[in-house]
């Protein structure tokens, strides 16, 4: 037994929990070459330290427990190797690339958030939008409810998970039902997604001078704001030139019904 070493060293010599290790043993991946049947205790030989070594390279270069298991680790040459690191290579080149994305995406959401914190909240402010392109699709509401529950089935359009960020679903408003106080939406609509969803239809909304109300509130209190924002327009003599869009910033995560949004409309100058 001198050239044999106990699960106690194996741990030390490797930094690998002796509970690890029995799990290596349970699975089949790296199980001890003897076994005392009376003390129950576990000894690995000299030539497996390199079978272990490498089961501890495979997993620094990202190799799940299941696909080092598959590899047939006893059977390895130069040419495996290369193929194998050349795979994982291109798989993070990949991961760089998604995670390149994502931190765009919560960049760009920071870069919104700084502007709406800097936004008088629950005030209507006069000024100039660059053009910009959305993509919307008729839907049909008949409460805020039903609006509130469209803007959470618009993700499941999504065909990527990173536009849970990158994307602000919104509505809009037909200026001929909001003269009405008719302040549902007609149509729903995405901003910067991925891939354009099927069944929604460009809309570029023009270079211009825009009202914008930045809310901070409950959206069952819509009807009010949106009674603001109509008697803004009324009593500064504007007229309306667009469709009245209704921005969806984000859903605050809190226990008091709070969400970010704004309605924005195009006015003459």
């Amino acid at each position: 037994m001198n050239m044999m070493f106990r699960i106690g060293e194996i741990s030390k010599l490797f930094g690998i929990p002796q509970q690890t290790l029995r799990y290596y043993d349970k699975i089949g991946l790296f199980s001890p070459a003897h076994v005392n049947q009376e003390t129950g205790y576990r000894y690995y030989t000299l030539s497996q330290l390199q079978q272990l070594h490498h089961i501890k390279v495979l997993k620094s270069i990202n190799l799940s427990i299941a696909e080092i298991k598959n590899s047939s680790i006893d059977d390895w040459d130069l040419n495996k190797l290369d193929i194998l690191y050349s795979a994982q290579i291109k798989h993070i080149e990949q991961s760089i690339e998604e995670l390149t994305k994502l931190k765009q995406g919560i960049q760009l959401r920071q870069d919104i958030f700084k502007a709406l914190k800097s936004h008088p909240t629950n005030e209507i402010v006069t000024s100039e939008f660059q053009e910009r392109t959305i993509y919307s699709k008729a839907v049909n509401v008949s409460s805020t409810r039903d609006q509130e529950t469209e803007y959470y089935k618009s993700f499941i359009s999504l065909p990527n998970s990173l536009d849970y960020i990158n994307v602000s679903p919104g509505f809009i408003v037909e200026k001929s039902k909001f003269l009405q106080n008719q302040f549902l939406a007609s149509y729903l609509f995405l901003e910067d997604p991925s891939v354009v969803p099927e069944g929604f239809e460009e809309i570029r909304l023009p270079k211009g001078t825009y009202c914008s109300l930045y809310i901070e509130d409950s959206y069952s209190k819509s009807k009010m704001y949106y009674m603001k924002f109509k008697n803004f327009v009324k009593k500064n003599n504007k007229t309306l030139l667009s469709d009245v869009y209704e921005f969806c910033y984000t859903v605050l995560p809190n226990n008091n019904d709070i969400s970010s949004w704004g309605i924005v409309a195009q006015i003459n100058p």
